[in-house]
C-alpha cells in the first residue's frame, strides 16, 4: 500500500514538472498564464486601430475608410460623422462627412476624444481632376458624431505622417513633404493646447521609415520625455535612437543594440528610462536567422539582450509596467504567436501559437484598455484580445 502511494505521488510530481517545462520559455519555472487569447475580428487589413473602452473601438482600413465597433471588434461599421466648420472649396476644403475622406491614415483615442489624421483630395472649381493631397488632423468628442479640424497643412500639400500624444492637450505631429509613402523632407510640430496653436520643433531628430513599414517613428512617454527610433537620411530613414527631455525641442543620441545585420521591428518605451526593441538578425541571404529582444533601463545608455528566446524574429513588444510584458514572435514558415513575461523578461511563457505568414510582419500593435489587452496587425492576422488577470498588474 505504501509502495503504491509513493508511485502515485511520484507520477503526480512528474506530471506537474512536465506541464511547467512545456509552459515556460527560457526557464522551467516560468510563471503560468491565466490569460486566454481569442480572435475577435478577421478585418483584413485591420489598419490603424484604437479602442476607448474594451467594447468601443476604431479602425482605419484602406478603401473602407474609418470603421467603428461597439462590440469589442467583432462587427465593424463605417463611421459617417459630420465634419463641422469646413465650408468652401479648393485646397484645404473637406467633405461634409468623415466617410468621404479620401484616405484616413491613423486613429488614436485619448479618453473620450478620438483623433484622426487624414489625406483628402480637393477639387478646384473648374479643374478637370482632383488637386494634390491636403492633410491634417480631426478630433471628435462625441463618439464620432461630429468632427472638428485642429490642424490643416493646406496650402502646403504636405502630409501628417504620424501622430503622438500624451493627453488631449499635448500632441506631436510628424509631417512630410512629397509622397506620404516616402517623403523627401520631414518636420515635427507640437501643440500644448489641444491644437489651437502649433509650433515647429526645428531640431527634431525624427525620421520616417515609410508608410508601408507600419513602424512608429517616435514615442512620447510624458509631456517632456520621448524616444525617436529613426533619423532622416538622404534617401530613407535610418535606424538610430535619440531621446528628448524637453518635449521635443532638443534631442540627444543614445546608444542602440549592436549586432551583425541587426534589424529592429517593434519598439516600445514605458517611460523615460525603460524601453525595448524587438527584432532579429539577418543572414547573408537577407533571410531571418534568429530573433532578439533588447531592453534598456538607463535611457539608452546600455542595451541588454534578453536570453532564453528562440523564435526566428520578434515583431512587436509591449509592457504594461516594468514586470508584465508581451511580444509577438514568428517562426519562419511555421506561424507564430504571443509570449508573455511577469518578471520583466527573465522568463517567458507562450500564451498563443497559431499558423499564418502574417506573424512575420512588423506591423503588430498592442493596446491595453482597462483589463483587456488587444493586438492587431495592418497586414493580415486580424485582431486578438485577452483579459488580463485582475490585480496582476499591481
Amino acid at each position: 500500500m505504501v509502495h503504491r502511494t509513493v508511485v502515485l505521488v511520484l507520477a503526480v510530481v512528474l506530471s506537474l514538472l512536465a506541464v511547467m517545462g512545456s509552459a515556460g520559455c527560457g526557464s522551467a519555472g516560468a510563471p503560468q498564464s491565466s490569460s486566454i487569447w481569442r480572435k475577435v475580428s478577421d478585418v483584413d487589413p485591420l489598419g490603424s486601430f484604437a479602442f476607448s473602452s474594451p467594447s468601443a473601438g476604431w479602425s482605419v482600413v484602406e478603401d473602407r475608410g474609418l470603421l467603428r465597433t461597439a462590440d469589442g471588434g467583432r462587427d465593424w461599421q463605417p463611421c459617417t460623422g459630420r465634419i463641422v466648420g469646413t465650408p468652401g472649396t479648393g485646397i484645404g476644403a473637406l467633405p461634409a462627412s468623415v466617410d468621404r475622406l479620401a484616405f484616413p491614415a491613423q486613429v488614436r483615442t485619448l479618453g473620450r476624444e478620438v483623433l484622426l489624421t487624414y489625406y483628402a483630395q480637393s477639387r478646384m472649381m473648374g479643374a478637370p481632376a482632383p488637386e494634390p493631397t491636403t492633410s491634417g488632423i480631426l478630433v471628435s468628442s462625441d463618439s464620432g458624431a461630429t468632427w472638428r479640424r485642429i490642424l490643416s497643412l493646406a496650402p502646403t500639400r504636405d502630409s501628417v505622417l504620424f501622430l503622438a500624444a500624451t493627453d488631449a492637450k499635448h500632441l506631436w505631429a510628424l509631417c512630410g513633404s512629397g509622397s506620404p509613402s516616402q517623403p523627401t523632407r520631414t518636420y515635427l510640430l507640437r501643440t500644448i493646447d489641444g491644437g489651437s496653436r502649433w509650433s515647429l520643433l526645428p531640431k527634431a531628430a525624427v525620421g520616417y521609415a515609410g508608410l508601408a513599414s507600419g513602424l512608429a517613428p517616435f514615442t512620447m512617454t510624458d509631456i517632456r520625455h520621448g524616444w525617436s527610433w529613426f533619423v532622416p537620411s538622404s534617401d530613407a530613414a535610418m535606424e538610430a535612437v535619440h531621446t528628448t527631455r524637453d518635449g521635443g525641442l532638443s534631442w540627444r543620441q543614445a546608444n542602440e543594440p549592436k549586432g551583425k545585420l541587426w534589424q529592429g521591428n517593434g519598439r516600445f518605451a514605458l517611460d523615460r528610462h525603460q524601453a525595448w526593441i524587438a527584432g532579429g538578425y539577418l543572414s547573408e541571404s537577407a533571410g531571418p536567422s534568429g530573433g532578439a529582444l533588447y531592453r534598456t533601463s538607463d535611457s539608452g545608455g546600455r542595451w541588454e539582450r534578453i536570453k532564453g528566446l528562440d523564435a526566428t524574429a520578434y515583431e512587436a513588444v509591449f509592457f504594461a509596467d516594468a514586470r508584465h510584458g508581451w511580444v509577438v514572435y514568428a517562426r519562419s514558415q511555421q506561424g507564430g504567436g504571443i509570449m508573455a513575461t511577469s518578471d520583466g523578461g527573465t522568463t517567458w511563457r507562450r500564451e498563443l501559437t497559431a499558423s499564418g505568414t502574417w506573424w512575420e510582419t512588423p506591423s503588430w500593435v498592442f493596446q491595453l484598455v482597462g483589463d483587456t489587452l488587444l493586438v492587431g496587425s495592418s497586414e493580415g492576422g486580424g485582431l486578438w484580445s485577452c483579459r488580463v488577470t485582475p490585480g496582476a498588474l499591481h
